[in-house]
């Protein structure tokens, strides 16, 4: 596994751009074996990291990164907590970011979401952040008279951030009071 990851790593290097073809791999290594992938994500982190930040790579890396964050949030949960500042951060710049399109911002917001439910109450410091740009998102609309692809694009961007929004309240798994009703309540932040 390791001879894997050292030669996507090498991939990434001598091409100097994190591509698809290098992503893709490291997909399907983490889906096929799961927690064993845990001692090689220090490895290629940074590497999506960037992707997410659109260095060095273009708007189907950055997908296949957030993509590649959503694996990981599934397969590794309990790994996820000590890569969740550089994840989000690179996440936030995606979700903030003009220069992203909208499909890049959907798969950020199902990434956002799947880091939630893998890291559960340590995400409580990303929550302030996540829910305004989920916020921010939902104001997108299309004018009068659009194309029936910017109609299902924008349908993809509500399902993706109703999607988000569920992850996040399973994933920050509020206290119950004693008559077994949730004391915090995620929604409620301004």
């Amino acid at each position: 596994m390791k001879k894997i990851v050292d030669l996507v790593i090498f991939i990434f290097t001598s091409s100097q751009s994190v591509n698809s073809g290098g992503l893709f791999v490291l997909h399907g290594l983490v889906v096929t074996v799961g927690e064993r992938i845990a001692p090689h994500i220090a490895t290629f982190c940074d590497y999506l990291a960037c992707a997410i930040n659109m260095q060095n790579t273009d708007e189907m890396g950055v997908r296949l990164a957030c993509g590649l964050i959503s694996d990981l949030g599934n397969h590794c949960p309990t790994y996820i907590v000590q890569f969740l500042p550089k994840i989000m951060q690179a996440l936030e710049n995606v979700m903030s970011g003009e220069n992203y399109e909208t499909e890049a911002k959907i798969h950020a917001i199902i990434a956002m979401g799947d880091a939630c439910l893998a890291s559960e109450q340590n995400f409580a410091n990303y929550l302030p952040k996540t829910m305004t740009a989920f916020m921010n998102a939902s104001h997108a609309s299309i004018h009068r008279g659009a194309d029936e692809d910017q109609e299902a694009l924008l349908m993809k961007l509500r399902t993706a951030l109703i999607d988000g929004y569920i992850s996040i309240i399973h994933g920050m798994n509020p206290e119950k009071d004693e008559n077994g009703q949730p004391k915090n309540i995620v929604l409620q932040i301004s």
